[in-house]
């Protein structure tokens, strides 16, 4: 009975795609960076509705796929806001040329979190998900510079989608990306820490950013978490020396004063 609603649901979605707005509200990133936990605290606001699920990867993934198939994932209601918070958008190279195109007004959302806990712990999410095959993070760590080693020009396959966990957290060129297609006064930019520390002042600034009144989300737990043992000391020393070359130009690029 549910695959039949569902089909029925889907059906219904695409046959009224064109009456669904388009969002111009995003969080693009980063992955394992507190999307999941902003994205659930605003479509708590009485004025948001949810899109049809949370990570469309539209324009990563699925840009071959038209316009009609990404309305659908929205709201035919004028008066509602919709957003679309996909993480993967600051990663993948042209991203921020696509969303120009179609919404070049986008008020665009990026939450950053320390560079080495983000890679391990997408390296945990992973091998929770049973698509990393490398038994210790730094196993994994050595795949991909041997894979990324003197290569400018990756293919975006998929182990650029899953599993590079270094380049996912080298923000300084992802951040370059995005401010070549867009202004800097279109972004929010924030440290995912703040985010966990003080949810509810970091969601009513991001809707002062996205022009919605402001309110308190009657929940704020986090989201989208796992229990997992801490870094290797040893292996966070030797990322550090590798991540700390570009702090000093994110900070310049985003306003942030970051304190990894």
């Amino acid at each position: 009975m549910n695959k039949i609603k569902a089909k029925i649901s889907e059906a219904w979605r695409t046959t009224t795609a064109s009456k669904r707005r388009l969002p111009s509200r995003f969080i693009i990133g980063v992955e394992k960076g507190g999307t999941t936990s902003l994205y659930n605290y605003l479509i708590q606001h009485p004025d948001v509705t949810p899109s049809q699920k949370k990570e469309i990867f539209y324009y990563c993934l699925w840009y071959d796929r038209g316009e009609s198939f990404y309305r659908k994932h929205f709201t035919t209601d004028e008066d509602r806001h919709c957003i679309d918070s996909t993480p993967n958008y600051i990663y993948h190279p042209e991203a921020p040329k696509r969303l120009a195109q179609d919404t070049p007004y986008a008020k665009i959302v990026v939450l950053l979190r320390n560079p080495i806990d983000r890679a391990y712990s997408g390296y945990q999410m992973n091998r929770r998900r049973g698509i990393e095959p490398m038994d210790t993070f730094e196993k994994a760590v050595e795949y991909e510079l041997e894979k990324t080693r003197g290569v400018d020009d990756l293919p975006y396959d998929k182990d650029y989608h899953n599993r590079y966990y270094l380049r996912r957290s080298k923000y300084q060129h992802q951040l370059e990306n995005w401010l070549a297609y867009f202004p800097r006064e279109q972004f929010y930019f924030q440290q995912s820490e703040l985010l966990y520390q003080e949810p509810e002042s970091i969601v009513s600034e991001v809707c002062e950013f996205f022009n919605l009144s402001d309110y308190i989300p009657s929940d704020t737990k986090a989201y989208n978490t796992g229990s997992y043992k801490e870094i290797d000391d040893n292996t966070r020393a030797q990322l550090s020396s590798i991540f700390s070359q570009e702090k000093e130009s994110i900070c310049r690029l985003t306003n942030l004063n970051l304190d990894w």
